[in-house]
């Protein structure tokens, strides 16, 4: 006998989604450096969404950063701002629900050092009908 009803898909990917932030959140206090917010998190399918970039290098002697979902190059050539910040736009990702890696990168031109940020996205279908179930 089965009591209440399975979790939605959508559901899962927000609860997914809001731990993430919340360890995320708890990492950025104890260690700084790049960081990444993704605007709206989750997202729909083909919705537009904004990546911004915080605490990246913005001197001369630093790239241009690249934006990978689950290490597939999506932006090239971002230019970083002189505090180290950015904002771009991706697309969702066209795929499936579920979620994705971002990352951004950047290379410190005299030392070769990388610098980097990941963060989860959740790509969720919200045309997915919820199950039917009928009363008991």
């Amino acid at each position: 006998m089965r009591i209440g009803r399975e979790p939605h898909p959508v559901m899962l990917i927000r609860t997914l989604v809001l731990l993430s932030a919340l360890s995320v959140a708890s990492t950025t206090m104890i260690a700084a450096g790049p960081r990444l917010v993704i605007e709206p998190n989750p997202a729909s399918l083909g919705e537009p969404v904004t990546l911004h970039g915080h605490e990246f290098c913005g001197a001369s002697n630093c790239s241009t950063i690249t934006v990978y979902v689950n290490d597939e190059i999506v932006v090239e050539g971002v230019e970083p701002r002189e505090d180290g910040t950015f904002s771009t736009e991706l697309a969702a990702p066209v795929g499936e629900s579920g979620l994705y890696e971002v990352r951004a990168t950047q290379r410190n031109l005299d030392t070769g050092e990388t610098i980097e940020s990941t963060a989860d996205f959740a790509l969720a279908n919200e045309d997915e009908p919820e199950p039917f179930e009928p009363e008991p």
